[in-house]
């Protein structure tokens, strides 16, 4: 299994922290910050793209235009750092005229063959999101014929809005065959991730680790400037 660390390019100075225990740096791309900065250190990249809260979101027509500016931005990013995959998240209902179709059309407009799709809460604090039942992730991502990546607190989120067992729900997914994870704690009644350091929420974090296969990518989405903490992190997933 690949273990690696979640951050954002602001981070960009803990990187030289993890290079001797993480496998790969998963960055998130913030619109007009340098990415290039993060071509200094020898490591493997994943590429997150910017989510809604920078105003990412297929689903509506009238983010399409700074939609595309993101997914371009972070595909710039992944050329100059040669990396594989870039996870992106569907979307969420804006207005009336949010809609699943306009996500399809977005992404298939956008097409790169590094794309792969996070599964999402269903309806936390701020906005319900799509691509967020087992149903929704098989369907969406068979129409694009792209791989996913299993969020398991995005997938308990879901499962404590829906009140169905969260651990069937999340199976249902594993089934789907991921290309990645993201892993934290939190609670598992909570509708919202909180991105917990591990053993500081409830969920089953053994069983999880125990669904991820050994040729895996798992990424630790925890608090990236506690080093000692995610590094015990990373030796816990290492097996």
């Amino acid at each position: 299994m690949k273990v690696g660390v979640k951050i954002y390019i602001s981070d960009y100075k803990l990187i030289p922290h993890y290079l001797k225990y993480a496998d790969f740096i998963e960055v998130l791309i913030e619109p007009e910050k340098d990415f290039t900065v993060l071509r200094q250190y020898e490591t493997d990249y994943v590429i997150h793209v910017a989510h809604g809260r920078f105003g990412f979101n297929p689903s509506d027509k009238n983010a399409w235009g700074l939609s595309k500016r993101i997914l371009d931005y972070s595909k710039q990013a992944a050329d100059l750092l040669s990396a594989p995959k870039m996870i992106v998240h569907p979307g969420y209902y804006e207005n009336e005229f949010s809609t699943e179709k306009n996500i399809l059309d977005f992404i298939k407009e956008n097409y790169d063959p590094r794309i792969i799709l996070e599964n999402l809460p269903k309806n936390t604090k701020y906005k319900p999101f799509f691509f967020s039942t087992p149903e929704e992730v098989k369907r969406i991502s068979e129409k694009l014929e792209m791989d996913i990546c299993l969020d398991f607190a995005h997938a308990i989120c879901a499962a404590a809005t829906l009140k169905v067992d969260y651990l069937d729900f999340i199976l249902q997914l594993n089934e789907l065959n991921p290309k990645h994870y993201h892993i934290c704690d939190g609670f598992i009644i909570s509708e919202t991730d909180s991105h917990l350091p591990f053993s500081k929420g409830d969920y089953p974090l053994d069983k999880f680790k125990s669904m991820i296969p050994d040729n895996g990518e798992v990424t630790i989405e925890t608090r990236p400037n506690d080093i000692e903490s995610v590094l015990k992190e990373i030796a816990f997933l290492r097996r």
